[in-house]
């Protein structure tokens, strides 16, 4: 049947693994197989059943995570039981998949019912919302430009909505080592004005 037995397993979970090998072979390279090989172990080793496997992630294929709950927070356990969980799925999966093991563990009891208001806000009211546009200046790669300071103090950019041709005012300016950005604030009812999008406006500092 294939059954491989580690020297580091209690002697009642080779006489339970030995025990259910049929029934266990004909599930081998399913999901449901992987779940019950390994909740199999777990219970017998005295570590509770808690096993979940997720797979058909969108853009993994042939990917799964396989997920156990221990009741015991002991690390030197912990990390007995994730060799021993690793190999049981290295020898159970198919060959052309892979995947994550994640091993749950209780970090705090609450032991009475507790209740508290905490007061916050998720995000501040209307008026008060402002939204920043980032307009980022490079130059050709193929021709760069020597000094970007002078290029950024030269040239000038005016941004206005489509709708009414509302002037944002210029916030800040990044130079960073082969562009500059220019950094717009907007508030809650000019963005609310600017739906139908941006007009940006480019032209140099000495004759327009």
């Amino acid at each position: 049947m294939g059954l491989s037995l580690r020297d580091d397993w209690d002697v009642r979970v080779k006489r339970e693994f030995i025990r259910q090998v049929l029934s266990l072979y004909q599930l081998r390279g399913t999901k449901l197989g992987l779940e019950k090989v390994l909740a199999l172990y777990l219970k017998n080793s005295g570590f509770g059943e808690k096993v979940q496997v997720f797979e058909h992630f969108e853009y993994l294929p042939h990917y799964f995570q396989v997920q156990l709950t221990l009741p015991d927070r002991d690390p030197e356990k912990y990390w007995r039981q994730a060799r021993i969980a690793k190999a049981i799925i290295d020898q159970e999966k198919p060959a052309h998949t892979f995947y994550t093991l994640k091993i749950l563990v209780p970090t705090m009891q609450i032991t009475k019912a507790l209740y508290q208001d905490f007061k916050f806000t998720l995000l501040k009211v209307p008026a008060q919302r402002l939204f920043e546009l980032i307009i980022i200046v490079k130059p050709d790669v193929q021709n760069p430009e020597k000094d970007l300071l002078l290029l950024s103090e030269q040239l000038k950019i005016n941004l206005q909505n489509q709708q009414d041709n509302l002037t944002f005012s210029l916030d800040s300016k990044n130079l960073q080592s082969d562009s500059f950005q220019l950094i717009f604030k907007i508030n809650y009812q000019a963005f609310m004005r600017s739906l139908d999008g941006f007009k940006m406006m480019l032209s140099n500092q000495t004759d327009s």
